[in-house]
């Protein structure tokens, strides 16, 4: 029966590459297009300056000689510069189009791909009926050979146009934005080291664009991690000190839902979850994981990936019960958390296990990439806010007071293409945000209770992840 399943459903999957063949081909050709009709509207755009010279008429020798009227000059000083500057922007939209036919086309060659894989064809008859790419390295999106005519076209004419404003505006005048002299160099030899520089920008913008294209478009090299469960042994170090804290004992196995308090069957309440998670010492010895920060540090110096550690831990959790648990928790020997104290409680533990981060602060954070611009260092964020919210539903201001600090916005804004975690819900939301969310295996995420996406990878230890984390970067 499962035979079966499976056939039905490598029939449909194949039926809709077959489908997403014909609409990417579509698209490419489409794409191809837009160039051949937008290069039209710019020919168009270049006869534009035959309009200027008619208004100008009889009054052509003069104007050629420097003696026409002033305002002509300038009205040809701005016709020719916006033309300019318009031909560079449809450059570059043009540009951008070129390299979505390219993105296209190596799709189309992935789904290629897809078919020649699952096809019954010997090596012989394979090499025989192939004709086009099924990799998707080609075509390259810095393309010298068919596009390079088109982007020395668009240099040369809109670098043209730019002298052309500069020196029409020179003939009635020495002076230009009040100066007549830059530097050393008259504006004679100004104007012509600004059209030339403007000439280079086409070609180092079309450099650019395509290693943009290339090498981070659609693509990302960080990694999310969380902490509670994933970088440590949450669960058994609870279950210590809900014994230590409330004599109550209860077993790993039981516990089927986060937090504890919501599995019935334990009789765990939610003030007894406080007396644990409001003492210090609870999170100052919490054991980390079987290797997992020789790994975490292993992704981040030899694949290179930056890393971006989040952790929600709203303690101090008091209610109207503060002098009670904090009587409770002294009376055991232990120190009750402080008011803001568990940032510095995580950066140490983080510390002493042999991480060093830089702690998201409000002073920190608009000269964030000026603190880390190597990435050396993690960035750890302790989430604020709503914790679940994945959405944008209030304006900017708000959403970064409310809402931006948690993992979900912080793996949109920073695209984060790998995720940590333990908890199910947070990872079958991460699922639709990142490539990869690696769950690492607890009693509460039970794959026999949940329809986890495809994304999700179950892995057992550190050392699962690092064996996927070779093949999928």
């Amino acid at each position: 029966m499962s035979d079966v399943i499976a056939g039905e459903q490598k029939k449909a999957f194949d039926q809709f590459q077959l489908e997403e063949y014909k609409n990417i081909s579509t698209s490419h050709f489409e794409s191809v297009k837009q160039i051949s009709t937008f290069f039209r509207y710019y020919l168009l755009l270049l006869s534009a300056p035959a309009l200027v010279l008619t208004i100008i008429g009889d009054e052509l020798n003069e104007f050629f000689g420097g003696n026409s009227n002033i305002e002509y000059y300038n009205i040809v000083f701005f016709y020719l510069l916006i033309i300019s500057l318009a031909g560079f922007c449809l450059f570059l939209y043009i540009l951008n189009v070129r390299h979505d036919a390219i993105l296209y086309a190596k799709t189309v060659n992935k789904v290629r791909r897809y078919f020649y894989d699952n096809s019954n064809l010997s090596i012989e008859e394979f090499e025989s009926y192939l004709g086009l790419p099924i990799v998707t390295i080609k075509p390259s999106y810095f393309d010298r050979t068919i596009f390079l005519p088109l982007v020395l076209v668009f240099a040369l004419v809109n670098s043209g146009f730019l002298y052309a404003a500069f020196y029409f505006r020179r003939l009635c005048s020495e002076y230009i934005f009040l100066f007549s002299y830059v530097g050393d160099f008259k504006i004679s030899s100004a104007i012509s080291y600004i059209s030339l520089l403007f000439l280079i920008t086409h070609f180092g913008m079309w450099f650019w664009l395509s290693q943009h294209r290339e090498n981070k478009y659609l693509q990302s090299y960080r990694i999310g991690v969380d902490i509670d469960g994933v970088l440590n042994e949450q669960t058994d170090h609870f279950i210590k000190w809900l014994y230590i804290m409330t004599g109550k004992k209860i077993a790993k196995e039981e516990i089927l839902e986060i937090p504890v308090h919501l599995n019935k069957n334990l009789n765990v309440s939610e003030y007894e979850e406080w007396l644990v998670f409001n003492c210090r010492e609870y999170w100052e010895t919490l054991p980390q994981k079987e290797n997992a920060f020789y790994r975490l540090k292993t992704l981040q110096k030899t694949f290179g990936y930056d890393l971006r550690i989040f952790s929600y831990r709203p303690w101090p959790i008091y209610g109207t019960k503060k002098k009670e648990i904090s009587k409770v928790i002294k009376d055991k020997g232990y120190t009750p958390l402080k008011r803001n104290e568990i940032s510095k409680v995580t950066k140490t533990w983080l510390k002493t296990n042999g991480l060093n981060t830089i702690l998201i602060d409000k002073r920190f954070k608009a000269f964030l990439n000026y603190i880390n611009p190597l990435k050396i260092f993690p960035i750890l964020t302790i989430e604020k806010g709503n914790p679940y919210v994945t959405d944008h539903r209030f304006f900017f201001i708000l959403r970064k007071q409310l809402l931006l600090i948690n993992r979900f916005q912080g793996s949109k804004t920073k695209k984060i293409k790998f995720f940590f975690e333990d908890t199910p819900e947070n990872a079958i939301k991460l699922s639709r945000i990142c490539d990869y969310v690696f769950l690492l295996q607890e009693p509460y995420n039970n794959e026999n209770r949940y329809k986890y996406p495809k994304n999700i990878i179950m892995v057992d230890s550190w050392n699962d992840v690092y064996r996927w984390f070779k093949a999928l970067s």
